[in-house]
């Protein structure tokens, strides 16, 4: 319900105050914002699917050992004209 009730009806209308960056596009694929079927602007037809996996990281700063969560964002896509397997990892 949560989601239905906030789901923007149109994706389309959205316009962010920036360009997006490449993890901002990676991210959004990651959330299942855009995964599935897309058209390239040249018209290349993608299936994307992104995965966020988290992994401590520990590191040493004035003899104190710090572990911080870090997340690695991996983006999936099968070209369907090319028959090509993607991966791409932000």
């Amino acid at each position: 319900r949560f989601y239905r009730t906030t789901m923007p009806k149109e994706l389309k209308n959205i316009r962010p105050l920036s360009p997006l960056t490449e993890g901002h596009l990676a991210m959004l694929i990651a959330a299942g914002m855009m995964d599935g079927y897309v058209e390239t602007p040249e018209g290349e037809r993608l299936v994307v699917k992104g995965f966020i996996n988290a992994y401590n990281k520990e590191s040493k700063i004035d003899d104190k050992t710090v572990i911080r969560k870090t997340y690695e964002i991996t983006v999936k896509a099968v070209n369907l004209t090319s028959r090509e397997m993607m991966t791409i990892t932000v």
